[in-house]
């Protein structure tokens, strides 16, 4: 564990307002952000899962925000904590457009990467099935690119099934071994990760898992204290260690 300037611990989930929390870290302190913000998706009358509870059905511009959430002001937060412009972002297909259309009007690079899952729930309601999720990766100049990785790392699709529904501590968790991939793509040991939306911890088991620092927010209490359980049990040495 280190310190930010002696403003915030590191290796620490926040329990607030990722855009509260993200106004006291430093300017250029971060390597690299993996992050899922809420989606904002159309449930068009299929009903009130977890997923379209934390989720909205507006559209237009990208100020029209997921439960109030200022999209523009998190991403301008982000743009600014890091070192280099190095993020991953999920998002639902009605936000690709706007999210990849922000980050070029700021001259970046940007790509659209896949998450394709193999056992996808079948009940799909009249639609095609979901049966995807992208990722926008942002990229400025001088972003870490681990050239000595797999070449699946370097793969735009990357294919896995989905956790079972029973094994679930969020409604979009996503697999360890996908954040994984990406933070030992684009980032080295030592370094600092940043998850506004650390949900159930993924990213930081993953950067425990990778030798990576991290810090994170996650403004709901009870995802909070699942996130801090996991990462203990994630912490406690085994009979073999």
């Amino acid at each position: 564990m280190f310190y930010l300037a002696e403003i915030m611990e590191t290796n620490i989930i926040y329990n607030e307002d990722c855009i509260q929390g993200l106004k006291r870290i430093p300017d250029n302190s971060v390597s690299l952000v993996v992050t899922d913000p809420p989606y904002i998706v159309e449930n068009h009358g299929s009903g009130k899962s977890a997923l379209t509870n934390r989720a909205t059905n507006k559209k237009g511009d990208i100020k029209d925000i997921a439960n109030g959430f200022d999209y523009e002001a998190c991403f301008e937060e982000l743009l600014r904590v890091c070192k280099v412009p190095n993020m991953f972002i999920f998002c639902s297909t009605q936000q690709v457009s706007q999210t990849m259309s922000f980050f070029e009007k700021k001259k970046l690079s940007v790509i659209l990467l896949v998450w394709n899952k193999t056992n996808p729930s079948p009940l799909c309601n009249g639609r095609y099935v979901n049966d995807i999720e992208f990722c926008v990766y942002v990229r400025g100049k001088g972003a870490t690119f681990n050239n000595d990785t797999p070449f699946q790392y370097k793969k735009r699709v990357y294919t896995s099934s989905i956790c079972p529904d029973g094994n679930k501590l969020h409604p979009t968790q996503k697999p360890v071994e996908l954040i994984k991939q990406y933070i030992l793509q684009h980032s080295n040991e030592g370094d600092l990760v940043l998850d506004p939306f650390m949900g159930s911890a993924t990213t930081a088991i993953a950067c425990l898992r990778t030798n990576r620092n991290y810090i994170g927010f996650e403004i709901n209490e009870e995802y909070w204290h699942t996130a801090n359980e996991r990462i203990n049990a994630e912490c406690q040495p085994t009979l073999f260690d």
